[in-house]
């Protein structure tokens, strides 16, 4: 299993540093995948629109609840 933690805009006031865009490590998530063809992703993030793109993408191998 992949896991990835997805911070917003609420990192630039909670943290600081830059906000790491999904296209700067979607390589790799694809490497990953591609090395472990039947690995689950488990998403932690705030950005419904994020959780969004990544299910029409990963489909049912990606892993998400409520919080």
């Amino acid at each position: 299993m992949l896991g990835l933690h997805i911070r917003g805009t609420d990192k630039l006031s909670n943290v600081g540093g830059r906000i790491i865009k999904p296209e700067e490590y979607a390589p790799l998530v694809a490497l990953y995948l591609r090395r472990r063809p039947d690995a689950l992703i488990y998403v932690a993030t705030d950005s419904p629109r994020f959780l969004a793109e990544m299910r029409d993408e990963h489909g049912e191998r990606l892993v998400a609840y409520d919080a």
